[in-house]
């Protein structure tokens, strides 16, 4: 587990967490842009619930519907 990982020793080492947000893409989204917001806003959920863990964004859809291709612009 990442939490238990240190670099250094004694009272200057220094420790981690691992926060992730997960967000899929809806199909009517043309652009990168509301996915990345909806994974950042998760992200930030698992950071206020305690770190260390994983969210996922509400609205995740089944990746095995690929709505095609996302621009990035």
């Amino acid at each position: 587990m990442v939490s238990e990982l240190r670099i250094g020793e004694g009272e200057g080492a220094a420790r981690f967490t691992v926060s992730i947000g997960v967000a899929g893409r809806q199909n009517s989204e043309q652009h990168a842009q509301p996915v990345i917001d909806r994974a950042d806003r998760a992200l930030y959920t698992a950071k206020r619930s305690g770190r260390n863990q994983v969210q996922v964004a509400p609205g995740y859809s089944d990746p095995a519907s690929d709505p095609g291709p996302l621009s990035l612009q």
